[in-house]
């Protein structure tokens, strides 16, 4: 992850344990420029995400799908009632398929 004054860049974000307390206050401190009314414009590449919820939990859900749309992002749906998970395909594939 990269963490600056003005940037918060990663690859992959599966755990918040994996990330270090600058990251968090990286985060914490981009989070709070959005809640100031900054808006995100990303470059001219597709950005995706995948909301893996094994539990129901439908306002949880749609909040993030809506504030991923709303910053421009495709979501992928997924369904864990309707996965291969379901036919015993570990968490960790389901993962690096998504």
């Amino acid at each position: 992850m990269i963490v600056g004054s003005e940037s918060v860049s990663l690859k992959h974000l599966l755990t918040i344990e994996a990330l270090s307390d600058q990251e968090v206050m990286g985060l914490i401190h981009r989070g709070q420029a959005f809640k100031n009314g900054e808006v995100w414009r990303p470059e001219k590449k597709q950005y995706f995400a995948a909301n893996l919820f094994f539990e129901s939990s439908t306002r949880t859900h749609k909040s993030f799908e809506v504030a991923e749309k709303k910053l421009g992002i495709d979501v992928i749906d997924f369904a864990a009632a309707t996965s291969s998970v379901q036919k015993g395909e570990t968490l960790y594939d389901t993962v690096l398929t998504m």
